[in-house]
């Protein structure tokens, strides 16, 4: 049993944007036929799980898929600094340090890429995914949105709407573009990017999850496989810095 008294046990932690945890195999599970998949931040973990009922390979309950919501919570994230790209921006960073949700204050900062013969300006947006869908741009206090090369910061103009294009998409990502002399803006495929965490308190907004899992583990009590999921198509889950799997004889831990 955990502190709480219920018999959840942790199996590990992801950071959001990971959609996938590997569980070792010979994971000895007693009663314990739930994965469970919560968030969690300063607050602690959410009150209510996503999870997924799953067959023991010589188990008694049936395989499926569920779709969930839990109401979210997160925690900090250690990120691998990058070496310096020829030709892009890396190791893009920024702390939000309005406790307002949906507020953003900071400083974005970046390392520039080695040679700058090729950039005319940095230019640095909000978006809901990885690929910039429904970017929209941060400007400093000055309102400026173009950042000249030499200049490796942009400071938020004071109290920033978190959001995108598309009131519906909530803005999970920022990203740092090049822009050339020629005026061609870099692909996002190639340009700087960021998980997007806003600190306000309280926890995450709620989630949708697809869970999948199938033990893959022939011995008996024992599990092992990968766990999946996959967030709503709209999910805003810039209030989570990583879920916490765990594996309970309950779907509610």
């Amino acid at each position: 049993s955990d502190a709480a008294g219920t018999d959840e046990l942790l199996m590990g932690q992801v950071a959001v944007g990971t959609n996938s945890f590997d569980i070792p195999f010979d994971t000895a599970i007693s009663s314990r036929y739930y994965v469970l998949v919560y968030a969690v931040n300063p607050q602690g973990k959410s009150t209510t799980p996503g999870s997924v009922q799953y067959t023991d390979q010589d188990g008694p309950l049936p395989t499926t898929t569920w779709t969930t919501t839990f109401s979210g919570t997160t925690v900090t994230v250690t990120t691998t600094t990058q070496a310096p790209s020829a030709d892009s921006v890396t190791n893009v960073v920024f702390t939000d340090t309005n406790d307002a949700s949906g507020i953003l204050d900071g400083t974005v900062t970046w390392t520039p890429p080695e040679t700058t013969s090729h950039v005319g300006n940095y230019e640095v947006v909000q978006a809901f995914d990885a690929e910039g869908l429904y970017k929209v741009d941060i400007v400093d206090e000055a309102i400026n949105q173009v950042i000249p090369v030499g200049t490796n910061y942009i400071t938020l103009y004071p109290g920033t709407p978190r959001g995108t294009s598309e009131p519906d998409y909530p803005a999970n990502w920022i990203l740092v573009f090049i822009r050339e002399p020629s005026g061609v803006l870099e692909d996002t495929s190639t340009c700087g990017k960021l998980k997007l965490y806003d600190s306000g308190s309280g926890v995450p907004n709620e989630v949708a999850l697809d869970i999948t899992f199938t033990d893959t583990d022939d011995t008996m009590r024992e599990i092992g496989g990968t766990l999946t999921w996959t967030p709503a198509a709209m999910a805003d889950y810039a209030r989570a810095t990583s879920y916490e799997v765990w594996y309970a004889s309950s779907p509610d831990g």
